[in-house]
């Protein structure tokens, strides 16, 4: 059964972003970025970014990545909340407006494809185990509890694969981009203690930085960013 299961739900995830594709596309953004935005629109209760780490069960350094894709964009904005200077709150601004109401009509689109041909009662079934099985997520333990990378070796594996992956959801894989999601992936992997049992000196941390940085340039096939010229070109394309 569990096989099954597990088959299924890759079909019902991959069904869910064949849809959003083409608004995607449309509106230029990543599907993470709007799941992050759905998220925040959809639970107006829960409004940082790890309220989107926790609840959503994303990868930390993934998130942080798509909130400054999307601030950058103006489609939301970060606020500090008299009595706690700490936490940093997110709020969708206006310009989130359309795209968000887009993605729930894709959303409901979704859900109505799923359970075409329920009964209302197997329809509240359904919501009823959804629920059950959802509660069972929450309380599983989603953070690795060990150990931690204890050579080098393990601790570029640790550094390789976040940074792969993160670089996916990238838009533009500019030099300064690349450099930027590079040394924030790595920074925060340090800063939560994943590497403090490695032997990775400081030197080699800014070694591995530069490999990475240098591989996916190579990958990308990036070239020097020159805002004049690129200016001077999207002023000829609007002429």
């Amino acid at each position: 059964m569990l096989p099954t299961f597990f088959i299924r739900s890759q079909g019902i995830r991959k069904l869910y972003c064949s849809l959003f594709t083409p608004l995607l596309e449309r509106r230029g953004l990543t599907q993470l970025e709007m799941d992050i935005l759905l998220f925040l629109a959809n639970n107006p209760e829960y409004d940082t970014a790890r309220d989107i780490v926790e609840k959503r069960h994303l990868a930390k350094s993934h998130v942080s990545v798509g909130v400054d894709a999307l601030a950058g964009r103006g489609l939301l904005e970060r606020q500090l909340r008299e009595g706690n200077r700490k936490t940093i709150h997110l709020r969708l601004t206006e310009a989130a407006g359309p795209i968000v109401e887009e993605g729930r009509a894709i959303q409901r689109e979704h859900g109505e494809i799923l359970l075409s041909g329920f009964t209302g009662e197997e329809r509240a079934e359904l919501l009823r185990l959804l629920e059950k099985i959802g509660e069972n997520v929450d309380a599983a333990p989603f953070t690795y509890p060990g150990p931690n990378p204890q050579s080098r070796e393990t601790s570029l594996l640790m550094m390789a694969d976040a940074v792969e992956a993160a670089s996916r959801s990238m838009r533009e894989h500019t030099p300064e981009a690349i450099s930027a999601l590079v040394n924030k992936i790595i920074d925060s992997q340090i800063a939560d203690g994943l590497h403090n049992e490695s032997p990775l000196s400081f030197r080699d941390v800014q070694a591995v930085k530069e490999s990475f940085i240098q591989r996916l340039r190579t990958m990308y096939h990036s070239r020097i960013s020159y805002p004049e010229l690129k200016k001077n070109m999207e002023q000829q394309k609007s002429e």
